[in-house]
């Protein structure tokens, strides 16, 4: 039976292999180099941002205008009105007639105002003061005014001190008489009507 193609290799090796000097130098040619396998290099994906972004053109609360125009995103405002142009629209705005631009915090607003009844004619010592809602991160200048200057007089205006929450005015009569004293903060003011009597 005449010898297969495999059987022919083999015989040439075996062949090769005895024509070498020495055992050992035929051990290492007739060995065969195996190559070490390749292991692809590993690599780290970058984090995936699984937070949905909204469309360009979400209105949440319905108003007609985009939330990312809209100064008031959960208040309807179609208008957009923004009285002290802080970016904060009316409706949402802790203090809309003074500015608190960014996440800052409202500054102390007027929260009241005392006044002696009845003022009498002449100096009424602390007969007046106001009341800030928080205390004064500075001196806070409230003004005053008096409807009836002929009748009573008050300072223009009085310091709240930093720190401070209240501040007292004195108030003069003059004459008998109706007065209306006014203490005015940013955009809010407080209105007490007052008789001016001769006191005993």
């Amino acid at each position: 039976m005449p010898a297969t193609g495999s059987a022919t290799g083999h015989a040439q090796v075996a062949k090769k292999c005895k024509k070498s000097k020495s055992a050992v130098a035929a051990k290492k040619k007739c060995k065969k180099k195996k190559k070490a396998p390749v292991v692809p290099p590993t690599t780290t994906p970058p984090p995936t941002d699984t937070t949905p972004t909204p469309p360009l053109d979400t209105d949440t609360d319905g108003d007609g205008v985009p939330d990312a125009s809209d100064n008031c995103v959960n208040d309807s405002n179609p208008d957009q009105g923004d009285a002290d142009a802080d970016d904060h629209g009316d409706v949402c705005d802790a203090c809309p007639q003074t500015s608190n631009p960014g996440s800052a915090a409202c500054p102390p607003q007027l929260d009241y105002m005392n006044v002696s009844s009845p003022l009498c004619v002449g100096t009424n010592l602390d007969a007046g003061s106001v009341v800030l809602t928080a205390p004064a991160a500075a001196e806070t200048a409230v003004s005053l005014i008096s409807s009836a200057p002929s009748v009573a007089t008050v300072p223009g205006s009085v310091i709240v001190s930093t720190g401070q929450t209240l501040a007292s005015f004195d108030i003069t009569g003059l004459q008998t008489g109706s007065v209306e004293i006014t203490a005015i903060l940013g955009g809010d003011q407080w209105v007490e009507p007052r008789d001016v009597e001769n006191c005993p």
